[in-house]
C-alpha cells in the first residue's frame, strides 16, 4: 500500500507538471506546418505583391536626376526599345529691345521740308522771323504800305467774344478811326462797353485792320458820332509792332519757299481759327498785282 500511494503521488505531480507545462508552453508553440489547416483564432498574414526593384523605381517613385550628373539607365530601361526623340532645338534669348532714342526738337527747316511735300507752311513765333519782318516793314512800320495787304475773316470759325479775347491776349487794342481825317479818335474799353480817350500807343503798329460786318461794333460807332461829330468812322484792330514783324516775316518766308516774290503780290486772304488754347491765322488765297490768283497754305500760330 505504501508503494501504491507513492506511485499515485508521483503520477499526480507529473500530471500537474504536464498541464502547467502545456499552458505555459502554448504561446511558444512552433509555427503551423505549411499546407495544414489553420486554426480559427490563428492570425492571418497578408503578403503584398512583390515587384522588381527596377519596376519600383519606375512605377512607384520618381527618380530625380541632377543636371550635372548623368543618369544611369535602369535594367528595364536598358531592355526597353529606345524611343525616338526629337533633336534638341537651341532657343536663343530674344534680345531686349533698346529704348527708343530721345526725340529731339525738329528744326524749322525740317518742318518746312515736310510741309513743302504737302504745300503747307506752318509757323510758330521765332525771333528770326520777327527780324525778317523788321527788314521788310521797317523798325517802326515805315514801309508797311509796300507789303502785301492781309485780309482776315474774323467770324468764319470764331465768335465775336473769342476773337476779342484772342486779340487782347496778344496785346491787341481796338480803336475808332475817322476815315475823313485818317486819324484815330478814341480807343474801345471793351469791359466797360464805351469809348475811352486816346493814350500812348508806343510799340503799336501803324497798320489798322478795319472790322466789317461786325454787329458788336455799332454802339461804339454811335458814341463816336455823338462825341466827335459827323464822319466816317470805323473800328480797327491795332497790334503790337513785334507781332506785325513776326507775321510779315512768316509770310515772306513762306512765299520765298514757294518761289513767289512779295513785290509781285497784292493781297493774301484767309481766316482765324482756334488752335488749342491759342489762335492761328490761316492764309489760303493769294492775289498777284496782275490780277491772277493762286492757292497757298500758310498757317501762322499766334499766342
Amino acid at each position: 500500500m505504501k508503494n501504491l500511494r507513492k506511485w499515485l503521488k508521483g503520477f499526480g505531480f507529473m500530471l500537474t507538471g504536464a498541464v502547467v507545462f502545456g499552458i505555459v508552453a502554448l504561446p511558444f508553440a512552433p509555427p503551423h506546418p505549411a499546407g495544414g489547416p489553420l486554426p480559427e483564432d490563428a492570425p492571418v498574414k497578408r503578403e503584398e505583391p512583390r515587384t522588381e526593384p527596377s519596376e519600383t523605381r519606375i512605377k512607384v517613385r520618381f527618380v530625380t536626376v541632377k543636371a550635372d550628373k548623368p543618369r544611369t539607365a535602369t535594367k528595364s530601361e536598358a531592355k526597353a526599345p529606345a524611343k525616338a526623340t526629337a533633336p534638341a532645338v537651341a532657343t536663343a534669348r530674344t534680345p531686349k529691345t533698346p529704348p527708343p532714342p530721345k526725340t529731339t526738337r525738329r528744326t524749322e527747316r525740317e518742318r518746312h521740308e515736310d510741309a513743302a511735300k504737302s504745300g503747307a507752311h506752318t509757323y510758330a513765333f521765332r525771333q528770326q522771323l520777327a527780324e525778317k519782318g523788321k527788314r521788310a516793314l521797317g523798325s517802326h512800320g515805315e514801309r508797311i504800305g509796300t507789303f502785301p495787304n492781309i485780309a482776315i475773316d474774323t467770324s468764319m470759325h470764331l465768335a465775336s467774344g473769342e476773337y476779342i479775347a484772342a486779340m487782347r491776349r496778344i496785346g491787341g487794342r481796338f480803336g475808332v478811326v475817322n476815315l475823313n481825317t485818317d486819324s484815330l479818335v478814341a480807343l474801345l474799353d471793351i469791359r466797360a462797353g464805351r469809348l475811352e480817350p486816346l493814350r500812348s500807343l508806343s510799340g503799336m503798329s501803324p497798320k489798322s485792320r478795319f472790322l466789317e460786318g461786325e454787329a458788336w461794333v455799332e454802339p461804339y460807332l454811335e458814341q463816336a458820332r455823338r462825341e466827335h461829330g459827323p464822319g466816317r468812322y470805323r473800328v480797327a484792330l491795332l497790334l503790337p509792332m513785334n507781332v506785325d514783324h513776326y507775321i510779315a516775316g512768316a509770310v515772306e518766308d513762306a512765299l520765298g519757299r514757294d518761289g513767289i516774290a512779295t513785290r509781285d503780290v497784292d493781297s493774301i486772304s484767309g481766316w482765324y481759327r482756334r488752335s488749342g488754347a491759342s489762335l492761328a491765322m490761316e492764309l489760303r488765297d493769294l492775289r498777284f498785282r496782275n490780277g491772277s490768283r493762286r492757292r497757298v497754305n500758310i498757317t501762322i500760330q499766334l499766342g
